[in-house]
């Protein structure tokens, strides 16, 4: 994914609202950081709320990459085996029977 570009560093509510692609771009790099977007935000200065909000708001209408691909690991299973593990203090236990 992209790294972070100039206008996810925007503070002031006075500046025009966030465009739909802006919102997208910015949600799409909090998915690719690996981190929640409580975090994402804090750490660059966004509204965590308006985060929160995009995402609501976007559910649907854009698919928001996965951080790490998903795919099945295949389980080999095999046979219980028994290890006899001799118990800590045996010997004791017997000297004292």
């Amino acid at each position: 994914m992209s790294p972070l570009s100039p206008v996810t560093h925007r503070r002031s509510s006075r500046r025009a609202p966030w465009t739909q692609a802006e919102a997208v771009h910015v949600l799409a790099d909090a998915a690719a950081s690996g981190l929640t977007l409580y975090s994402f935000g804090r750490k660059h200065g966004l509204g965590v709320t308006q985060l929160y909000r995009w995402r609501a708001q976007l559910a649907g209408t854009q698919p928001v990459p996965a951080p790490v691909p998903l795919a099945f690991v295949p389980v080999v299973a095999a046979e219980a085996v028994a290890v006899a593990a001799p118990m800590p203090f045996q010997d004791a236990l017997d000297a004292a029977a």
